[in-house]
């Protein structure tokens, strides 16, 4: 059995003193597999900004403070390793920026639980790294979701190596969720490819390409008001990037 303890204390000037504290454990029920669980308690105050900025800013802001559970399995073997964590995070005034007002608020109570499940090893050569997110938010006193909080996330990666080449491939894949506190606008899911490929040259030297968005999804991650006229924040498509790569050597020192 393992354990982790932890505290913080913070003596803020203008929101007194407050008390972080967090604890970790983790039991053997096999060789290589494990059970963790954490417990944490968590303070942050109002950056400068949240409280003062011209039209954004608002002054009477408290602090943010949170109980975050979480219980897991882990299983770590020669050629892979996984792992199933299901958490629940409660959150008393969380602030969030409003675009629906253009003014940043706060919401009393908030709760966000979910599953992340994830997946790594090696199989034919190829490096795979693989995480998948299970998220559902609530606004406890309306009952709706948390802005721009998608329910589900999935990141792949997969890399290999052929002497001085790597190769290797990315997708990101979000569901759709609300632009809004009142969930009244939705914003679509989406999914992203990248491409990457590098040439070790010596062990000064290399050449890197890597190209995103090698589809051209068109997707946003946030929307202006409609009265605002300033539409969607659109992202970018293809991008490729080309870069050389020097690591000078310093010999032994």
């Amino acid at each position: 059995m393992s354990a982790v303890l932890g505290a913080r204390y913070d003596d803020n000037e203008q929101f007194g003193s407050h008390t972080s504290s967090n604890a970790s454990f983790g039991y053997r029920l096999g060789e290589t597999l494990k059970f963790v669980t954490s417990y944490g308690k968590a303070f942050k105050a109002p950056t400068f900004n949240d409280l003062y900025f011209p039209n954004f800013g608002d002054p009477t802001m408290v602090p943010e403070e949170s109980d975050t559970v979480e219980i897991g399995l882990q299983q770590t073997e020669p050629s892979y390793r996984w792992s199933v964590r299901a958490y629940q995070n409660k959150v008393e005034n969380l602030i969030q920026y409003n675009f629906s007002t253009y003014v940043n608020d706060q919401i009393s109570s908030a709760t966000m639980e979910g599953i992340e499940l994830t997946l790594a090893g090696q199989w034919a050569g190829w490096d795979i790294h693989s995480a998948l997110t299970l998220l559902d938010t609530e606004n406890d006193r309306t009952g709706n979701e948390l802005a721009r909080r998608p329910a589900q996330v999935l990141n792949l990666d997969i890399d290999r190596r052929f002497d001085q080449w790597s190769v290797g491939a990315s997708i990101y894949a979000s569901a759709s969720r609300y632009n809004d506190p009142a969930n009244s606008s939705e914003l679509s899911g989406f999914a992203t490819v990248a491409l990457r490929g590098s040439y070790t040259v010596n062990q000064q030297w290399a050449v890197k390409l890597k190209a995103d968005n090698i589809f051209e999804r068109d997707y946003v991650l946030a929307q202006a008001s409609s009265f605002s006229g300033l539409g969607d924040y659109q992202q970018p498509g293809l991008e490729v990037l080309l870069s050389i790569v020097y690591t000078p050597s310093f010999g032994s020192l």
